[in-house]
């Protein structure tokens, strides 16, 4: 089945969480070299009326400067069909069948920015994450 065969034209997209934590040994001093850490993880729940993801992009330093977190949320609201929407196993449906790509493109390129804002507020070159999740999570 396509996207448009679960879900209805309606959505709603959140920001859910923020994290920011910035060192007390924090340095600019730009000849130390740092190694950025990045996870992504999905969350599904659903119930008979919607869907919700919720994306989460963790992102740490080491040695331990910064670390963020940032999770955004989308509601998808379901068509009326003859599925038990609340025993499908959506994270599967997520790497085999595509069916989440925009909805996941949307939420990551907004993450992103997110994070990028917030590693620029110590006055640095903001950390641009890429905008979209690798299908191996």
């Amino acid at each position: 089945m396509e996207y448009n065969d679960y879900f209805r034209d309606e959505y709603k997209y959140f920001l859910n969480s923020v994290v920011y934590n910035i060192s007390d040994n924090f340095s600019d001093d730009s000849d130390n070299g740092v190694n950025v850490v990045i996870s992504d993880s999905l969350r599904f729940d659903a119930n008979k009326d919607f869907l919700v993801i919720i994306a989460t992009r963790k992102v740490d330093t080491v040695p331990e400067t910064i670390n963020t977190e940032v999770s955004y949320g989308a509601r998808l609201y379901f068509k009326d069909i003859s599925i038990n929407v609340e025993n499908v196993d959506w994270k599967e449906k997520f790497r085999t069948e595509h069916l989440f790509d925009n909805v996941l493109r949307e939420l990551f390129s907004r993450i992103s920015l997110i994070i990028s804002q917030l590693t620029s507020a110590c006055g640095q070159v903001p950390l641009i994450t890429v905008p979209f999740i690798e299908k191996d999570i």
